[in-house]
């Protein structure tokens, strides 16, 4: 399914895209009397050579497919950690960095039975760096890469070397708690109509929604929590899937970047015969 992985992958384009500190937040309550007043700027700041920074991420998913007759029940799991060194720097912005690829299992089930997803970055590091248009990824002694290994990663690093639209819509202006973030909101979808796009995939973006809902001091750094709902379809080759994703974000006020993702809600799936109903969740979270 194309478009799970396109918007999962949007958002977590957008965690990938800076180093915020690390997030261990649950749900934020409703902001009081004295929150509502509040007024946040977003602020950035340049990356530096020699900086690191830990991702881990997980993705479930769960669904019964039904074709004629027959019924299949489907659920998969994706975990990842990998470490990052930033090793070249231009315009404040990261243009090379030294990935390594700690963890990377997928554990899937067809009615029950294992599957076997052997991962071709687990335990291996490798080199990416931005050169034009073009993500150059290489093992960490410089030689080239399996096709698998080359795809994956430049997934991963897609925003290396290039601003972030997001980023930038989030520190143009001050916002209150309670705005609605409509144009970061817009640089959210224009991104994930982007990789669709040069996926390959009819995606629609049917609703993106960003409301700044509060704030949280975590780890001694103030953070923005924003609540996202996110409505996508797209044509697959069994049929119309459609999403409906919600959850919350949390952003690290000083760096204007996500520092955690966890978003859930369901999909299904209909035409062509097949009919889908199901659910996924993603969580992200980002650590120096």
């Amino acid at each position: 399914m194309k478009l799970l992985g396109l918007a999962l992958g949007a958002l977590l384009a957008a965690a990938n895209a800076a180093a915020p500190a690390l997030v261990t937040a649950d749900v934020v309550p409703p902001a009081t009397p004295a929150q509502a007043d509040k007024t946040i700027t977003f602020s950035t700041k340049a990356k530096a050579v020699g900086h690191k920074y830990t991702t881990s991420e997980e993705m479930r998913t769960k669904f019964t497919v039904v074709v004629g007759n027959q019924t299949v029940n489907m659920e998969g799991v994706e975990n990842e950690e990998r470490k990052t060194e930033v090793l070249a720097v231009k315009d404040g912005l990261a243009t090379k960095v030294r990935a390594t690829y700690t963890k990377h299992t997928k554990d899937v089930k067809t009615d029950g039975k294992p599957k076997d997803e052997r991962s071709p970055v687990a335990g291996k590091t490798y080199l990416v760096e931005r050169k034009g248009d073009a993500i150059v990824v290489t093992d960490n002694a410089g030689k080239a890469v399996s096709p698998d290994e080359q795809k994956k990663i430049e997934g991963d690093y897609k925003r290396l070397g290039k601003p972030d639209e997001v980023t930038n819509a989030l520190k143009s202006k001050p916002r209150k708690i309670g705005d609605k973030l409509d144009d970061v909101a817009a640089a959210l979808a224009g991104q994930l109509k982007d990789r669709g796009s040069k996926a390959g995939s009819n995606v629609t973006v049917e609703q993106t929604k960003l409301v700044l809902s509060g704030t949280k001091r975590i780890d001694g750094a103030d953070h923005a929590v924003l609540d996202l709902t996110m409505k996508l379809s797209g044509d697959e080759p069994n049929g119309k899937l459609t999403m409906t994703l919600g959850g919350q974000v949390f952003v690290r006020i000083d760096e204007a970047s996500f520092g955690e993702i966890a978003v859930s809600g369901p999909i299904t799936m209909t035409g062509k015969g097949a009919d889908l109903r199901g659910t996924t969740s993603m969580k992200t979270k980002t650590a120096p």
